[in-house]
């Protein structure tokens, strides 16, 4: 007696033909659909909502382009917290006053030789000391102990007489600390940089450590091209400065930083 036969082999070579077709068409999607399935769980694949706007750049909470996660700002919020009137400032954030002074200060980082955030000097009289990156309370500290102890051995590596920077201006800049002290330390930054944030940590200790004998001036440098905040941010703290002065500025920065 003749074994069965497949189903496949009772076909005439036409029909098994075209079931072979089917069946390959079939494993091919199925394998296609997985794959899409697992690109779309990974979250590399944008999902548009009903108005066609990727979610990823409409969502506060989305994926920033230097691949971590951004933090939610509610601006108005922080402001208020800060102690800026929230209808003044909504005011002026809207309409976006600050943009040449952060371009200028943006534009005055790159001259000294900035080429990231934060980007600080240390200057006394005619010294200048850059402080290249988030740097350590140690190291920082090294730094300023050589400035304030005149240390020639230490300051003929430490300083760079080519940085040209705006004078500090006690008027116009923002201050923390004794706006007499003879030692400032200038300091442009990113309030969306979590480099920043950490040196932010660094620059309140050496506040307190230093107490009078130095000064801490905040000037802007927003990495635009990679924090999507970074601008509305400095925008943000110019106008609670503007609106509630200084105290209110340094307040919104602190917070800034805080809430990444």
């Amino acid at each position: 007696m003749e074994e069965n036969k497949g189903i496949i082999n009772n076909l005439s070579p036409k029909a098994a033909f075209k079931a072979g077709l089917v069946s390959g068409l079939l494993i091919i999607i199925v394998i296609g659909f997985f794959i899409l399935l697992g690109v779309i769980l990974s979250g590399k694949l944008p999902i548009k909502n009903n108005n066609g706007a990727n979610n990823a750049a409409a969502n506060n909470n989305a994926v920033a382009n230097n691949g971590q996660v951004a933090p939610s700002y509610d601006y108005a919020k922080m402001a208020t917290a800060a102690g800026a009137d929230k209808n003044k400032f909504n005011s002026c954030f809207s309409a976006k006053k600050y943009t040449d002074k952060i371009n200028a200060q943006s534009a005055d980082a790159q001259k000294a030789g900035a080429q990231g955030t934060p980007y600080a000097v240390i200057i006394s009289g005619n010294t200048k000391v850059p402080i290249k990156g988030a740097l350590p309370f140690a190291d920082v500290k090294n730094l300023l102990d050589a400035v304030i102890n005149n240390d020639a051995t230490q300051l003929k590596t430490m300083t760079d007489d080519t940085i040209v920077i705006p004078a500090v201006d006690k008027n116009k800049d923002w201050i923390k600390g004794d706006k007499n002290a003879s030692i400032s330390i200038v300091e442009y930054s990113d309030m969306q940089c979590p480099y920043c944030q950490r040196f932010h940590g660094t620059m309140i200790q050496v506040m307190d450590a230093y107490k009078d004998k130095i000064n801490w001036i905040y000037r802007h440098f927003p990495l635009t091209s990679i924090h999507d905040y970074a601008m509305d941010l400095a925008q943000a703290s110019e106008c609670v400065g503007e609106i509630s002065g200084n105290d209110a500025f340094w307040k919104f920065v602190d917070s800034s930083v805080q809430t990444q």
